[in-house]
């Protein structure tokens, strides 16, 4: 019982010179909040775990339009996992070529593309994604962007496309 009076008596204190500072028209003082982001004690240098962030890039394209895969592979460099994306990839094709009834040349190109789903990606981790696209001739360039809807907030969003010619 006087284990409880003690305790209330304490709880009564706190909150009578809140209340008056209040009054007084006093601002109650008490250790000042850190202004930006706080350094974390078990990783001196390095940002906490909250400002860690995933970063997605494309680290290698394997397709040549003889064989209907595409094979792309996939990683995230960045501190943190990534969660579900999309990989986009597309190629540019000369379909044919012609001269007009002018004289000059031209080409007719088309583009191939597809997406295809990614799920959870760990940081530091690889991973061969495949996409059918058909067999194409006459490639002049292939793209693969990773995370091309913008589902992840990365650490770098500038460095998730590759082309292959």
């Amino acid at each position: 019982m006087k284990i409880k009076m003690v305790m209330l008596s304490c709880l009564l204190v706190a909150l009578c010179s809140d209340a008056g500072l209040a009054q007084a028209g006093r601002k109650k003082t008490g250790p000042a909040r850190p202004k930006g982001p706080v350094e974390s004690n078990d990783a001196p240098g390095k940002p906490p775990h909250s400002l860690a962030r995933p970063d997605l890039i494309v680290k290698r394209i394997v397709y040549d339009g003889k064989v209907e895969d595409a094979r792309i592979l996939v990683a995230n460099i960045g501190k943190a996992q990534a969660k579900a994306f999309n990989l986009g990839f597309g190629c540019l094709a000369v379909i044919s070529k012609g001269v007009g009834s002018d004289g000059k040349e031209f080409e007719v190109k088309s583009t191939s593309v597809g997406t295809v789903s990614v799920s959870l990606l760990k940081a530091g981790e690889n991973r061969w994604v495949s996409l059918k696209m058909g067999k194409i001739s006459n490639i002049e360039k292939c793209t693969a962007e990773a995370d091309q809807e913008k589902v992840v907030t990365e650490s770098n969003e500038s460095n998730n496309t590759l082309s292959i010619k």
